[in-house]
């Protein structure tokens, strides 16, 4: 068995890769608390630049990675949830809402974990719209395990 050691030039920033998934492309996504890249088997890209873009005064970090079954990538951060878009090669905001993590289930429904309870993501945009969140929908069964 040969190993490859792969990383972009310089290492990977911060504190480490905490997440690595592969998309229905074949794209590599390695997700570190201050970065999030792509490696395509040749080059890695950043994208951290984009989230910076949308607001450059507060700090940026990842949280978490998911896929859905299209291999969307969907992309936690601690200024709410994004999902790529590969034809713009952008990210668009699915809610501002700050959550702990996301698991995407077998119905391709995102659910989101905040405060220790889950939910599941219907059309909100706004944090204020978070208390009714949370009570219109039964927590799904997920299992620390699942995700």
């Amino acid at each position: 068995i040969k190993f490859r050691t792969m990383s972009p030039p310089g290492g990977f920033t911060y504190n480490g890769v905490m997440t690595i998934q592969q998309d229905n492309e074949g794209f590599i996504w390695v997700l570190t608390d201050e970065e999030l890249y792509n490696f395509d088997g040749y080059t890695y890209k950043r994208h951290s630049s984009y989230f910076k873009e949308i607001n450059p005064k507060i700090h940026w970090y990842f949280l978490n990675l998911t896929l859905n079954k299209s291999g969307e990538i969907i992309v936690n951060t601690n200024n709410g949830l994004f999902k790529y878009n590969r034809v713009s090669d952008k990210f668009s905001l699915l809610t501002d809402i700050s959550v702990e993590t996301t698991f995407i289930d077998p119905q391709n429904q995102i659910w989101l974990r905040k405060n220790g309870k889950w939910g599941k993501l219907p059309h909100v945009k706004r944090v204020q719209e978070f208390s009714r969140f949370f009570t219109l929908f039964v927590p799904y069964s997920v299992k620390e395990g699942d995700f």
